[in-house]
């Protein structure tokens, strides 16, 4: 996973900071790149303390931000430690385990936003939407490990369709509920598998566009005198940023995952003591 996701998340800091937001900033260059905020923005790169502004970049839109998206980084990592967690207490042999860890972790996170939030029901959503994103997650890996237990038809997908829509229009839980019939919808839209088109056969440019498409969307929205219509921002940045996806897969991401292969003789140098030691002690 750091392989599949720091490499092209470096590649999109940089270019944002060093060439966006250099072009965008009302900031002089060198009031711009000595400003804290730069070296703030730089630190998204670890995924862990993320800033979305750069200094005097976007300020006279509606939103300042370069890059909102990567809010979800921080939450993803923590998605791969859950799922590191609960492999740790034997999920790769019991399928029964990865469901009931989602299930505390679901009533920890519920328990603890709500005291967080003095359990003031229309103020969850800032609060839960983070810790729901691990609870799908986790919902898609139960999915998958008891997909021989789960029927799949066209009327299902319709059914998760509608449940979907209903309970994240309604009610103060709308997040938390939404989000399981959501993540079964989702996952159904994704083995479907349709055939893929000539032009990206072979890759996968969906990380790409969630990287580029915020900072495209605000650079154009900046050129346009700070408002432009949703639909022309639609028009003009989908294509845009399909062009820095490919580009983000081709020179960044496709490379990257070719290190994968020294992962198993990394594994075995590391591992390498503790097996000599195991063998000397006989056990």
């Amino acid at each position: 996973r750091f392989i599949r996701i720091y490499p092209a998340l470096a590649v999109d800091v940089l270019l944002t900071a060093l060439l966006i937001g250099p072009i965008v900033t009302s900031y002089s260059l060198s009031e711009y790149f000595s400003h804290p905020m730069f070296l703030h923005y730089l630190s998204n790169v670890t995924g862990h303390d993320i800033t979305f502004t750069l200094p005097g970049a976007f300020e006279n839109q509606p939103d300042t931000a370069a890059n909102k998206q990567l809010w979800t980084v921080p939450f993803e990592l923590y998605c791969y430690i859950a799922l590191g967690l609960l492999m740790l207490f034997g999920a790769r042999r019991d399928r029964r385990i990865v469901l009931f860890g989602t299930v505390v972790i679901f009533l920890l996170g519920l328990t603890m936003t709500g005291v967080r939030t003095d359990w003031a029901f229309g103020d969850w959503h800032g609060a839960v939407a983070g810790w729901m994103l691990v609870i799908a997650f986790l919902l898609g890996v139960n999915v998958y490990l008891w997909q021989d237990e789960i029927p799949c038809s066209p009327m299902i997908v319709v059914v998760t369709f509608v449940l979907s829509v209903l309970l994240f229009s309604f009610g103060p839980f709308d997040r938390i509920a939404g989000v399981f019939p959501a993540s079964l919808l989702t996952v159904y839209l994704g083995v479907m598998n349709p055939k893929r088109i000539r032009l990206i056969a072979g890759a996968d440019y969906s990380y790409g566009i969630f990287l580029y498409h915020y900072v495209i969307q605000q650079t154009l929205i900046h050129f346009a005198g700070g408002d432009l219509a949703w639909y022309w921002t639609l028009i003009l940045s989908l294509p845009l940023a399909a062009l820095f996806a490919a580009f983000s897969w081709t020179v960044v991401e496709k490379p990257a995952l070719r290190l994968k292969a020294f992962l198993p003789r990394i594994e075995r140098l590391a591992l390498r003591p503790w097996r000599t030691r195991a063998g000397a002690s006989g056990t």
